[in-house]
């Protein structure tokens, strides 16, 4: 900010590059990979802890980074955390993927691989499924990334729907996450009242107009609110570049997907936005990151 002489640095995300492939005891982030999924979101959540166990198996450090934080220029230290992306850190991904910094509002390519190998990106921004894979750096391949080069993220439009550790009312369930994390872990969206509809809509349907529990003031920069365009309250394309738009409701479920599978062509998407109960599936993964507390 230039009319402040002294700023303050904010201590920075570090996004996996690409979505999470490995195991559940050996996770990874690489690319040309098949992409961990099966898994509810509740392991999901317990494997991104774990990738940066101290060496005693207590989570909260990376090893790695321990070893070097008098090197390290980034004010990374042991209590630099690996976690679950949440949707506010979605959002700050997509902003700045649509920014100057990433592709100045062209649209993130999608990966079309039907095996769900990670890096890949098709022929076109919303190519149909094939089992070919466009490597992450050739031609086509840095198209799917978020700065249009090899240095961005990848796997954010298709590969797999991927949870985030987002929550509507703080709803947990026996089979997909027995306890609610610490509340520095996710973002929650407690419902209320209804709020006021938009003019434009017929319907208090709050799974494609969000207004109840998903505001500019809960949950703006979250790439949901803000990005929704308002249309017949049957259609599932209404986010940005034409995105589905099933924000998290108390039929669908309470857990936040994000960047929609390769299956839905044009309406995949950095923005996509869905929800489930937080169980496993073939076509639902994850992405973890590391940050400061």
């Amino acid at each position: 900010d230039e009319d402040n002489p002294n700023p303050t640095e904010l201590n920075g995300l570090w996004i996996a590059k690409f979505e999470t492939t490995g195991t559940a005891a050996n996770p990874t982030v690489k690319p040309n990979l098949t992409t961990l999924v099966n898994q509810v979101i509740g392991a999901q959540f317990s494997t991104s802890i774990n990738m940066s166990q101290n060496p005693d198996g207590a989570a909260g450090g990376n090893t790695i980074i321990a070893q070097n934080a008098g090197a390290n220029k980034h004010n990374l230290t042991n209590q630099t955390q690996s976690r679950m992306a949440r949707n506010s850190d979605w959002g700050a991904i997509a902003y700045l993927a649509t920014s100057s910094y990433g592709r100045n509002a062209t649209e993130v390519w999608i990966n079309n691989n039907d095996s769900y190998t990670t890096g890949c990106a098709g022929d076109s921004v919303s190519a149909s499924s094939v089992s070919t894979c466009n490597q992450y750096s050739t031609v086509n391949g840095v198209h799917a990334s978020t700065t249009d080069n090899t240095y961005g993220i990848y796997d954010m439009s298709g590969g797999s729907w991927e949870y985030v550790m987002s929550n509507r009312g703080a709803i947990s369930n026996t089979s997909s996450m027995a306890t609610i994390p610490q509340t520095r872990y996710m973002d929650t969206y407690y419902v209320g009242p209804f709020g006021i509809k938009l003019s434009a809509s017929a319907s208090s349907d709050e799974q494609y107009y969000n207004f109840d529990v998903c505001t500019f003031l809960t949950c703006g920069g979250q790439a949901l609110s803000e990005t929704t365009r308002v249309q017949s309250v049957s259609a599932l394309a209404q986010l940005w570049s034409s995105d589905d738009s099933v924000f998290v409701n108390s039929n669908g479920g309470p857990w936040a997907l994000r960047g929609a599978y390769h299956f839905l062509g044009a309406r995949t998407g950095i923005f996509a936005a869905y929800c489930n109960v937080g169980s496993a599936a073939s076509n639902f993964s994850f992405r973890p990151l590391m940050s400061k507390f």
